[in-house]
């Protein structure tokens, strides 16, 4: 124990001073010093701990006066925390030249590492374990909270933006007050907007607007947006369907709403990005991005949420509840990758043609859909393979017995899967190919003169280049004709080969420019007689 009377102790910049009853009993010079801490050990010895620039000195009276104990330089940075969890503050020091820290104990001394202390079998490699695991999840969670901050950045940016431009449009039409509500915002755009419907089909989270295009210019470059505020991002991609006259009634369209039109605008989302997620929920906000007269504008929708109990419902899986016709086929078109085939109905001898509808909804057990006559939808087992399989076929038979059918799938798989089911249930001979493959029957067993396979061969017009060709073997001729009296000149061996440089780089460069310039300049040319192709070959 310190048993040394001590009243004050006073740190300048300069100098470390030891006062008892106003009189200076101990005294050290250290300069440039921008700090000091009083720390005692076990055994309460007293230890100055002052700090200076890139340096520390712990300064100690064990001897009745004041001076250096330890002098440690090159420090970055310390600091006094309970490293070895035992209750007790020791000293941290990181120096610039090594990132492995300086441990002392209460008497200042340096504690061996523990990476050198490391024994298999020991305590401290489970530590180390632990350590490591650690230290991931904190450089995880650093991540996560700069990412999240990126993503609240962006948010507030799209905000910014979209009052911006509700200010302009409010500016022009003469509002005096400025309401940032979501009915005002499509409004002063000119756009009528209904609020979002969440469904799942097909392992895909919809997310299913409708705009009402009022502008006498069309919207182009139609994107929604989706800013998620517990995820820095999501996966999910946009689609446009307008409604048509023709089965389905509705078709996929490019990014485009034309004037005074309605589309359908989905967002797709994988449904693993919420099976993946911590928090098991989906909380962001939807804005429509869109361009008109070469400017950008965003307009907002309510706020999203989806958590995982509400996938687990039967009315949130629109194949499984009773949905109107509608949202069945767009959530199938939405979801889905479209496929053209040809099915060909082979016939023997009096036999009746087959029904498109029997096909499908008698003999693979697929249902119709309401107002839909021409259309098959397979929603009865969701372990089925062909489950949310849809298929758009004609409701008359074509004159040269085939039936052209689109197929809605999730997979290319789903595909081959029906068409050997359509092979093993169907009680017909059933061909099914795609829309551009022909049949040819190797025996004559079959008959396919029923079915129209002609297609139109492309044919090529090599009269455009009949009198070229002509005038190009002329000039080939003579050039090297030229060149193979160069070499016997040169007294180069021939032997049926000719040099067609042996007249110089220069004059093949004008002999190569020559015949492209008659192949170029001859654009009307009449139809040559074989006997004028004829030309008579130099010896």
């Amino acid at each position: 124990m310190d048993q040394r009377p001590l009243e004050i102790t006073i740190c300048s910049k300069c100098e470390v001073r030891e006062y008892f009853q106003r009189e200076l009993i101990s005294s050290i010079q250290i300069f440039n010093a921008s700090d000091i801490r009083i720390v005692r050990n076990a055994k309460c010895q007293l230890f100055y701990l002052v700090s200076c620039p890139n340096e520390i000195f712990i300064l100690s009276s064990s001897q009745g006066k004041m001076g250096v104990y330890k002098h440690i330089p090159h420090v970055k940075s310390f600091t006094m925390e309970d490293c070895s969890c035992t209750g007790k503050e020791t000293l941290k020091i990181i120096q610039e030249h090594d990132a492995i820290p300086l441990i002392f104990d209460d008497n200042f001394n340096i504690i061996e590492h523990q990476f050198a202390m490391t024994k298999p079998g020991t305590d401290t490699e489970h530590m180390l374990s632990l350590n490591c695991k650690l230290n991931t999840k904190l450089t995880e969670a650093m991540f996560i909270t700069k990412c999240n901050e990126k993503t609240l950045d962006e948010y507030i940016k799209i905000r910014q933006l979209a009052s911006f431009s509700l200010y302009q449009k409010a500016c022009n039409q003469g509002y005096s007050d400025i309401n940032l509500s979501l009915e005002r915002v499509s409004s002063a755009l000119k756009v009528e907007t209904k609020d979002p419907i969440v469904k799942l089909c097909n392992k895909k989270i919809l997310v299913i607007l409708k705009i009402c295009n009022k502008n006498p210019e069309s919207l182009e470059n139609v994107v929604v947006l989706l800013q998620g505020t517990n995820l820095p991002s999501i996966d999910y991609t946009t689609i446009l369907l307008k409604e048509t006259s023709d089965a389905p009634h509705l078709k996929k369209i490019d990014s485009q709403i034309d004037s005074n039109s309605e589309v359908i605008v989905i967002a797709v989302v994988d449904l693993d990005e919420l099976k993946y997620n911590v928090s098991s929920r989906l909380d962001f906000d939807v804005v429509v991005s869109y361009k008109r007269n070469d400017e950008i504008y965003l307009l907002p929708f309510k706020s999203v949420s989806i958590s995982a109990m509400d996938t687990m419902g039967t009315d949130f899986d629109i194949l499984a509840c009773n949905e109107d016709y509608k949202s069945i086929v767009l959530a199938v078109i939405a979801t889905s990758q479209k496929f053209d085939l040809k099915l060909r109905h082979v016939k023997s001898n009096n036999e009746a043609s087959v029904d498109p509808s029997n096909i499908f909804l008698n003999y693979l057990k697929m249902r119709s859909i309401s107002n839909i006559e021409n259309v098959a939808l397979h929603n009865e087992s969701p372990f089925h393979i062909l489950h949310g399989v849809m298929v758009v076929y004609n409701t008359s038979i074509i004159q040269d017995h085939t039936i052209d059918i689109q197929v809605y799938t999730r997979q290319p798989s789903q595909v081959l899967a029906l068409i050997h089911y359509m092979y093993q249930k169907v009680p017909h001979r059933i061909i099914v190919t795609t829309s551009r493959l022909q049949l040819k029957p190797i025996v004559d067993e079959y008959n396919l003169n029923d079915f129209k396979e002609e297609t139109d061969a492309i044919r090529y017009d090599y009269q455009d280049y009949a009198i070229s060709i002509v005038k190009q073997i002329e000039i080939i001729q003579k050039y090297l004709h030229e060149c193979l009296e160069n070499m016997k000149e040169n007294g180069d061996q021939t032997q049926n080969k000719v040099d067609i440089t042996a007249q110089g780089l220069h004059e093949y460069n004008k002999f190569r420019e020559e015949l492209l310039k008659i192949l170029q300049s001859q654009k009307n040319i009449k139809q040559v007689k074989e006997n004028e192709l004829q030309v008579p070959m130099s010896e």
